[in-house]
């Protein structure tokens, strides 16, 4: 894609798409298959737990991520690459929204260096209607867990904050 007038091209490669959907429809398979323990830590308004879920429905626990959904065309218009780094043997990608009214306003894709396979996706996500802000950061590690922490605003209630890190615990056999 050519840019004129010394404007940016804000293209993006399908070499750098991930499919999230599906990425976390077969986390939710791979998970059932293994069936782990998982190690639940919460914190909402200043109240906090700790519990240790021996029966994990995963398609429920990674719901927020399962709702997760840029098609390749969105992605390409809609988002620019704002950071690449090598590291660790990832491959790890940061994206930028080019829209202010998407609600995904970051994405970090983390892939194998080695085979290319998605491994972790961080997110940072604002929705916004006539009577509420909810913005939340989620993050996702194959085999580790995941984290969300946010906020919402409400014009019926005070602010609201929240925050979730849940360790995957492997089954020890």
């Amino acid at each position: 894609m050519f840019s004129c007038g010394g404007e940016k091209s804000h293209y993006i490669n399908a070499s750098d798409y991930s499919d999230i959907k599906s990425f976390f429809k077969s986390e939710v398979k791979y998970l059932d298959s293994l069936q782990p323990k998982l190690l639940k830590y919460s914190e909402w308004n200043g109240e906090t737990s700790v519990d240790t879920l021996d029966s994990v429905d995963w398609n429920k626990e990674l719901t927020l991520f399962r709702d997760l959904n840029i098609p390749l065309a969105v992605f390409r218009t809609e988002f620019e690459r704002v950071d690449s780094q090598q590291t660790d043997g990832l491959i790890i990608r940061t994206f930028n929204t080019l829209r202010p009214e998407q609600e995904i306003r970051s994405l970090t894709l983390a892939t194998l260096a080695e085979t290319g396979e998605l491994n972790r996706v961080e997110v940072e996500y604002r929705q916004k209607n006539q009577l509420s802000v909810v913005d939340r950061k989620m993050s996702y590690t194959r085999n580790k867990g995941y984290s969300v922490a946010g906020s919402r605003n409400s014009r019926m209630m005070s602010e609201e904050n929240y925050k979730i890190v849940a360790q995957i615990l492997r089954n020890q056999n």
